[in-house]
């Protein structure tokens, strides 16, 4: 009878024992299993940090373009006056 306790308690102990190294496989799993998430969070947290610096390189080359295009655009005003006044001198000439 003790000796059956005391087998009992032996499995027990043993099982007890087995399962407590399941259990730090585990928690090691899971240290692992974080660390890679970390990782991913950086790499992720990187790619929106670039996307956001090609966004604004893309918002200043489209300010620049808009600001070519109003520059053209008073340049093209420019020479429809100046070619309205050569055209005014024109028919002074032709009609003197």
């Amino acid at each position: 009878m003790i000796s059956e306790m005391l087998k009992n308690v032996n499995q027990l102990i043993s099982s007890i024992f087995n399962k407590t190294v399941n259990v730090q496989k585990e928690i090691g799993n899971i240290v692992s299993l974080t660390s890679e998430v970390n990782q991913q969070e950086d790499v992720v947290k990187n790619a929106i940090s670039e996307q956001n610096d090609g966004g604004q390189l893309l918002l200043k080359s489209l300010q620049v373009m808009k600001d070519k295009t109003a520059s053209v655009t008073a340049a093209i005003e420019n020479l429809k006056d100046s070619t309205a006044n050569i055209k005014e001198h024109i028919k002074k000439i032709n009609f003197s």
